[in-house]
């Protein structure tokens, strides 16, 4: 379980991919790579299982399926329902 950007929501999460607020969305390439980083040391291999917390925050997002596909991670984006207040899943690999 692995949040995308800490603190915009409450999460089910003890790591973070960002840990602080992104300071330029704009700046695909850092983003990617720091993403990167994240995702290689998480997958272990093609059976390992990312549940993603979104946040919204749409290029982040991108950028987290776009590693994970990378290292062939199974990967299920996590979605808060508003109206239960439960996060509900959406398979994406």
């Amino acid at each position: 379980k692995i949040g995308v950007c800490k603190g915009r929501h409450e999460m089910p999460c003890d790591f973070y991919i960002f840990g602080s607020e992104i300071k330029d969305p704009t700046d695909v390439n850092s983003l990617e790579l720091e993403v990167e980083a994240s995702i290689s040391a998480l997958v272990k291999n093609s059976s390992t299982r990312l549940e993603i917390y979104v946040t919204g925050l749409t290029v982040a997002v991108i950028a987290v399926i776009k590693a994970a596909i990378k290292y062939s991670a199974n990967v299920v984006a996590m979605h808060y329902d508003i109206r239960t207040g439960k996060y509900y899943e959406q398979k994406i690999l």
